[in-house]
């Protein structure tokens, strides 16, 4: 029963991770331009980027811990942005809140993406929502810079109200840019801080794959029976 039990919870985990990738990508590359253009407002637009909790949930059920963080994490962060008072403080606890919840959520992707046992196809497509994870975590890292350093970025909007950075997404297209390493050059970091983070996401963006590929390939050889062998 019990063993039947691990592998129900295996199986639901493996499932969330690939129902995140979509999500994700949706929220990413649908809901965010059309946030731009006015067709999505911006509290739906949050209330939007709050559902992924649900996800997350299943896929840190097994870590109470992290569960914990994510959940309180993402309720500051959502009373923030509701409550929409444009302040020093506002922007540290929204955008403070979000980087918590992103950066917690990744690392326990991480650990069931690059964590010991067979490789699946819904772990390798929880290694592409790990990469957008990234890509959000910097995102939201860089409107924290913007918020406490004006003018940090060029042609990003100046400003302490909650959503008026990141949901406009040019921050997050900046953080996927940067992490790809396409680099357009339409939008700069101006401030030595964002500067050194954008370095550094623009190195993590370059090792990625590697690292993965690496991963996965060990994976695979230590998953394998002595009949699997030529």
């Amino acid at each position: 029963m019990s063993a039947a039990t691990n592998s129900g919870r295996e199986r639901v985990r493996e499932l969330s991770l690939t129902a995140l990738l979509v999500y994700l990508s949706l929220l990413i590359f649908v809901v965010t331009p059309l946030v731009q253009r006015d067709v999505i407002g911006q509290a739906a637009a949050g209330v939007l980027w709050a559902l992924p909790l649900i996800l997350a949930v299943l896929v840190v059920s097994g870590h109470p811990v992290a569960l914990a963080v994510i959940l309180v994490a993402t309720g500051a962060g959502l009373v923030t942005e509701i409550l929409n008072h444009p302040s020093v403080l506002s922007a540290v606890v929204s955008r403070g809140s979000a980087i918590v919840a992103t950066g917690v959520l990744g690392g326990v992707i991480a650990g069931a993406v690059f964590g010991p046992g067979r490789v699946t196809q819904h772990r390798i497509r929880g290694a592409g929502a790990l990469y957008l994870i990234v890509a959000l975590l910097f995102a939201h890292i860089y409107a924290l810079v913007a918020a406490l350093v004006p003018e940090a970025f060029s042609a990003v909007p100046i400003g302490l109200n909650v959503h008026s950075v990141f949901y406009r997404g040019r921050l997050l297209y900046f953080s996927l840019v940067t992490l790809t390493t396409t680099g357009y050059g339409d939008i700069v970091p101006l401030h030595s801080v964002a500067r050194s983070l954008a370095t550094l996401e623009a190195v993590i963006g370059q090792l990625f794959p590697a690292t993965l590929l690496a991963r996965l390939v060990t994976l695979e050889l230590q998953g394998r029976g002595p009949s699997d062998e030529p």
